[in-house]
């Protein structure tokens, strides 16, 4: 357990919420790369809970939490989040980001240019670019090229499946699965295929959404989300190519896997932190034009056009292309 060993970088948790209790304290108490030692939050039952599971501090004041640790994971809505981590990068902590890192694109590169500042490191929570079962596919498929077409669909019932854990969420309910599920897809569209130039994006019945991405490769791209399908159906994610049809390989449970990515995050962050930043991990930067690519699909559902996203000067190029 990381708790033994105080040369390693101490982790504190930003949320107590379901997916911070299910995923994220879990993943923390396993990790061999960092301590977990502390929690922010502000229900108390719950944080008197993180405590005696775990055996960590718990703050309400956010500075002061800020002041006990060396790396800061968050697991709170995404406009909750963004201010937080802008507080927690200006301070020098190195960053583990919940997907979309924000849902204002502006704030995610203020995010991004704030730990580029501080030169500290980040990852943000893109699960298929981390989980250990996904990660060499990728890679393999970004190397090889020839790309004609990829297409990424996720027909998920969380908004209309009480049992489901995220049926209560109110950041869901409000900005639908173009801002819950795409961010997975587009971030393997563009780890893959480069970073997106332009936009067109339409929603349906059962607040479909379906976006039509124009990578800078030039390779298009679909990406078909909801949260409310009428019935339980197959997804998944196929790159056609010189090579064939290549499927990314499936999440066999969605929840291990999130355990997973968040334990390989740790590792790059924990090494980041004992100067040895080495390996690929989809970093606030790149976060920053993942949400920005879907500020553009809005945009676009709004505008019934094209449109652009957003970027900052000289960091259209994000790690995806490096």
């Amino acid at each position: 357990m990381s708790q033994g060993s105080s040369s390693l970088p101490r982790l504190g948790l930003v949320g107590t919420g379901d997916w911070a209790r299910r995923v994220h304290a879990p993943s923390a108490a396993a990790s061999e790369d960092v301590r977990f030692v502390s929690v922010y939050g502000r229900d108390q039952v719950a944080l008197g809970h993180m405590r005696s599971t775990y055996g960590v501090a718990t703050f309400v004041d956010y500075r002061e939490f800020l002041a006990e640790v060396d790396i800061v994971a968050f697991a709170v809505p995404p406009d909750v989040q963004a201010g937080l981590a802008i507080l927690a990068a200006a301070s020098r902590k190195h960053l583990l980001l919940e997907k979309p890192a924000t849902i204002d694109p502006t704030a995610a590169w203020d995010i991004a240019d704030t730990l580029s500042e501080t030169r500290c490191f980040s990852v943000v929570s893109f699960t298929h670019l981390l989980r250990p079962s996904a990660t060499a596919w990728v890679e393999n498929a970004r190397l090889s090229g020839d790309w004609l077409y990829a297409r990424s669909e996720s027909f998920a019932r969380a908004l209309v499946d009480s049992r489901n854990p995220s049926f209560k969420s109110l950041w869901r309910r409000e900005k639908g699965a173009l801002w819950d599920t795409a961010p997975h897809a587009i971030a393997v569209h563009c780890r893959i295929l480069g970073d997106v130039v332009e936009v067109t994006a339409s929603a349906g019945t059962g607040r479909l959404t379906s976006l039509t991405l124009l990578h800078v490769s030039g390779t298009l791209s679909n990406v078909t989300v909801t949260l409310e399908a009428p019935a339980a159906l197959p997804g998944g994610s196929i790159f056609f190519g010189t090579s064939g049809a290549q499927e990314l390989p499936k999440c066999a449970n969605w929840e291990s896997d999130a355990k997973e990515a968040h334990l390989a995050a740790l590792g790059y962050l924990g090494r980041a932190w004992r100067g040895d930043p080495s390996g690929f991990a989809p970093d606030a930067c790149f976060g920053a034009h993942v949400t920005s690519v879907i500020d553009a699909a809005e945009r676009s559902i709004q505008s019934g056009c094209r449109e652009r996203p957003q970027t900052r000067p000289g960091s259209f190029v994000t790690q995806a292309n490096r």
